[in-house]
């Protein structure tokens, strides 16, 4: 974890990393005929993640903190635009923001009205998040993938994708992407740490390359803010 921030705050994160992949990988739907082989497969999450230039939804996340053995239930919206912009407003159970614009990672907790600013460098140094938010991501190149078959799923789900970095990364072991069929929409997406940590995310109500405003990525902050800067200590 990082120092300066708390378990529920660091658990979140997490998803910086599988919602700049699953995110983009959200089209619209596809016209080409339906993919069955893993290899096709896995060329429409692609396609998806190239023609997509910005997004808005809601989502519902639950992570697991195994070493506490807690579970974190929360809910909010979260908006993403190429390259390098994305915002989570987590509303509940508290309301804070993680904003990611750039180089820098700021996040504000609204109930103790604090701001924490630091360089997205200092925080990630695998090239994986920054890849996808800065529209370079290669599925293939980044991750080894395995696609599993998905059958009685009530969200709709056919296909699983695990995904294993190839370059080691200490803060992802794997990334699962369920994908819809036959629109191959994500629907859903997991991200498990080395320590056994999971978060899974659900979305809804996605909205695509409707030309997000830039003022969405700006942070309005009340008088008295507090500013703290965390020591740098790196997801590598």
């Amino acid at each position: 974890m990082v120092p300066g921030i708390d378990n529920r705050t660091a658990l979140r994160l997490v998803p910086l990393l599988g919602a700049s992949l699953a995110f983009f990988l959200l089209g619209p739907p596809l016209r080409a005929a339906r993919a069955e082989t893993p290899e096709e497969i896995v060329a429409h999450v692609q396609h998806r993640y190239e023609t997509t230039r910005d997004l808005e939804a809601s989502f519902t996340q639950r992570a697991t903190l195994k070493i506490l053995n807690e579970t974190q239930l929360s809910s909010g919206k979260v908006y993403i635009k190429k390259p390098g912009k994305m915002r989570w407003d987590y509303l509940e159970p508290e309301r804070q923001v993680i904003l990611l614009n750039g180089e820098i990672l700021s996040i504000y907790t609204q109930e103790i009205n604090q701001l924490l600013e630091q360089p997205v460098a200092d925080v990630y140094r695998s090239r994986h998040p920054m890849a996808f938010l800065t529209g370079q991501g290669k599925i293939k190149e980044l991750f080894w993938v395995r696609v599993e078959p998905i059958s009685g799923n009530p969200g709709g789900a056919a296909w699983r994708l695990v995904l294993t970095p190839k370059e080691e990364n200490p803060q992802l072991k794997e990334l699962r992407l369920d994908v819809a069929k036959p629109t191959y929409d994500i629907v859903r997406s997991v991200i498990v740490d080395h320590f056994g940590n999971l978060t899974d995310i659900r979305y809804n109500a996605i909205r695509i390359n409707r030309g997000l405003d830039e003022t969405v990525f700006a942070l309005k902050l009340p008088p008295g803010v507090r500013r703290v800067k965390p020591p740098s200590v790196p997801f590598k």
